[in-house]
């Protein structure tokens, strides 16, 4: 799927508003930008639900130590006339989601032609259930052929009821089913990118025995390490993951002697490591 940005998001208001601030306005916007691209490749139109939310980790590793502030000015850019701004914040400071982004991306739309497609193909084919056309996404697609099923076996008349239920508030990530969206940040910070799928399983039984977010430091910080190995000598994400690599120090000076300049982003890798750690602490301590 490709993101949509309006032809007339140049001239928006929230835009405009950005612009005044300079440079940081113009930084907050590619932010934004960078953002949504991001969010799009995450979306499951299935689950709109859980779609356009954006984790810290990412936003430090785009923009660093000022990804924070600029996701805030996202947040408060509210011309007269907005609430909201091209942000919003939500109950977890680890994570924002992007205002309306279910709405401009046609997630609902597209997951209505999709699914149109499909139970025109199966009707094109004589296929009266799933499989032909991967409908175990699709799994109620074709429920006037299951009506016509139950009451060819029964009948008699079925009344099907489907109930809607709508929330308004967003959930919590990234608990729940919005482990993927910690997997997507970790994949996006580890320095290899290698069968994703077993990766994946790794990541689910990771996060039960550590904060997603101290994972993802982990992997950030071990993608910057001055003495990473050359490609080919990386582990596998899924091989890091399951041997709980995110707790191991920074790997040792490939020469056998410490540049200066090495010994600071060992430092800071570590201290980065560290305050992940302690931040999980903090929060586990609260729950």
């Amino acid at each position: 799927m490709r993101a949509a940005i309006d032809d007339g998001f140049h001239d928006h208001p929230k835009v405009l508003a950005l612009l005044n601030h300079g440079l940081d306005g113009a930084a907050a916007i590619g932010l934004w930008t960078l953002a949504v691209s991001w969010a799009k490749g995450q979306a499951d139109p299935d689950r709109p639900h859980l779609a356009g939310f954006v984790p810290r980790s990412l936003v430090v590793r785009w923009c660093g130590d000022d990804g924070p502030r600029l996701a805030d000015m996202l947040v408060n850019v509210k011309p007269p006339g907005y609430e909201y701004g091209l942000w919003e914040a939500t109950d977890d400071a680890n994570w924002w989601r992007i205002h309306e982004f279910v709405q401009h991306q046609f997630l609902v739309e597209y997951a209505a032609k999709r699914d149109q497609a499909q139970r025109a193909a199966r009707k094109r084919w004589g296929q009266d259930g799933p499989g032909l056309f991967d409908a175990s996404a699709d799994a109620g697609a074709d429920a006037d052929t299951e009506r016509a099923q139950m009451r060819a076996h029964s009948g008699r008349n079925a009344t099907t009821t489907t109930t809607t239920t709508k929330t308004n508030n967003p959930p919590n990530p990234p608990g729940g089913d919005l482990a993927t969206a910690g997997f997507a940040a970790f994949w996006a910070a580890y320095p290899r990118k290698v069968s994703k799928p077993t990766a994946l399983r790794a990541w689910a039984k990771a996060v039960r025995k550590a904060d997603p977010d101290k994972i993802v430091a982990a992997a950030a910080a071990f993608a910057a390490d001055p003495n990473l190995p050359p490609g080919q000598y990386i582990p596998h994400p899924g091989t890091w993951l399951n041997g709980e690599r995110w707790n191991d120090p920074p790997l040792p000076s490939r020469n056998g002697r410490e540049t200066q300049q090495q010994a600071m982003e060992r430092g800071a890798a570590k201290a980065a490591q560290e305050l992940a750690a302690e931040r999980a602490a903090r929060r586990g301590a609260h729950q």
